[in-house]
């Protein structure tokens, strides 16, 4: 998606990816639009991190990734902005 970091490989699913999913589906719903939300995850806990409505500027992303973003967009967000 984006080409700022390299690929380093598939990473193991996480203990509390469940709990992340869930915490990121409640509040995307509550900014509806486009969000980057970062998470800190932990062995017991998922932590909020922070909000990012506009990463690296859309300055990094693959084509690919400005494609798949640039159509979730036109779906969601449209004339919104």
């Amino acid at each position: 998606m984006s080409d700022y970091a390299p690929h380093r490989g598939d990473i193991e699913r996480p203990q509390q990816l469940n709990k992340l999913l869930a915490y990121s589906r409640t509040l995307g719903a509550a900014y509806d639009t486009f969000v980057r939300i970062d998470f800190y995850i932990t062995p017991s806990e998922v932590i909020f991190g922070e909000f990012c409505p506009f990463p690296w500027d859309g300055q990094t992303f693959t084509p690919f990734g400005d494609r798949y973003f640039g159509e979730l967009w036109e779906k969601h967000v449209g004339e919104k902005v």
